[in-house]
């Protein structure tokens, strides 16, 4: 059985040739710092600094922080369908 895959280009879309890319240490800085006086602040360190996804930050809810043992747990994701937003 042949794979369907086998013949797809491995060439990115115009525009799209930097999606999947990683930023270095510095990069990784530099974006933070640059947002560090802006309202999206917290949004950018917690999507930088965890890897989490925009639906997952989305999602976060007060319940999910625990100052104490400086923590942050990630259970659920906001999803928009055809109904609307459902978590």
């Amino acid at each position: 059985m042949a794979n369907p895959m086998a013949r797809v280009e491995q060439i990115p879309s115009p525009g799209e040739s930097d999606h999947g890319l990683a930023l270095d240490a510095d990069g990784l800085r530099k974006l933070i710092d640059d947002f560090r006086e802006s309202a999206l602040f917290s949004i950018v360190a917690t999507a930088a600094l965890t890897g989490a996804r925009r639906n997952e930050i989305l999602a976060l809810q007060w319940i999910d922080f625990d100052p104490v043992n400086k923590t942050m747990r990630i259970e659920r994701a906001l999803e928009e369908t055809k109904a609307g937003l459902f978590f």
